[in-house]
């Protein structure tokens, strides 16, 4: 879910852990799950039997394999552009950095800003 796991460690909430709270937001808005979902093996819708499980759990290894169209909702758009995929990408990347276990490792949150208007740019770039 939500819970910076050095909260769970230490329980002092500091300002990495509302990063790692924004990656796990920015994790749900790239696939279209909640933090805690059915994954089914396809990638699929996440109904059926599949046991509950923590978005992060699955999308971090895709993200670190180089495979974030796995990962990708596509309801909005059911083959996104190079561009929307390079723009995916680093979102799903500046997720990643944002949900590292140690919150002396995370992103400033003006780093998180500066990664996601590049990702903008990148797909205000794809429309014209």
């Amino acid at each position: 879910g939500y819970l910076d796991p050095e909260f769970v460690r230490t329980r002092t909430l500091k300002p990495a852990s509302d990063v790692y709270n924004f990656g796990v937001v920015m994790l749900e808005v790239l696939s279209g799950r909640r933090a805690i979902c059915r994954w089914k093996e396809d990638h699929g819708d996440g109904d059926g039997d599949s046991p509950m499980d923590s978005l992060v759990n699955h999308a971090l290894p895709l993200i670190d394999a180089g495979q974030v169209l796995h990962l990708l909702d596509r309801r909005p758009a059911e083959e996104p552009t190079p561009r929307q995929l390079e723009a995916a990408d680093l979102v799903a990347r500046t997720a990643a950095h944002c949900l590292q276990e140690n919150g002396d490792d995370r992103p400033a949150m003006s780093d998180v800003v500066t990664r996601l208007q590049a990702a903008l740019e990148l797909v205000r770039c794809d429309d014209e």
